[in-house]
């Protein structure tokens, strides 16, 4: 399920989770396992897709409480702390989706 909390990550923020200040593989391998990653809303506003500040900013927020929670909960260590499966994650895309 980590893969596809990255993958989240990625698609909605426009920056991996582990990016910092490498771009080595190993490095940014390590920092996935080691490191607890960023908050989506806060990643976005630290860098990530190109395009201006206020734009950074209206995706921040757009990113902000319930979406910034589940892609936390996908990208969880523990598997205990994860999404069990990948319906279950749907599940609370659906309901924050349908708000």
């Amino acid at each position: 399920m980590c893969t596809v909390g990255m993958l989240l990550f990625v698609v909605l923020g426009g920056v991996h989770p582990t990016a910092g200040g490498t771009t080595a593989a190993l490095d940014q391998m390590r920092a996935l396992i080691e490191t607890e990653p960023k908050r989506l809303s806060d990643a976005v506003l630290r860098g990530g897709n190109a395009g201006s500040a206020a734009a950074k900013l209206k995706l921040s927020r757009a990113l902000r409480g319930d979406l910034d929670n589940i892609v936390v909960k996908a990208l969880k260590k523990s598997l205990a702390e994860r999404y069990a499966n990948a319906a279950l994650l749907a599940d609370d895309l659906r309901r924050y989706l349908d708000d």
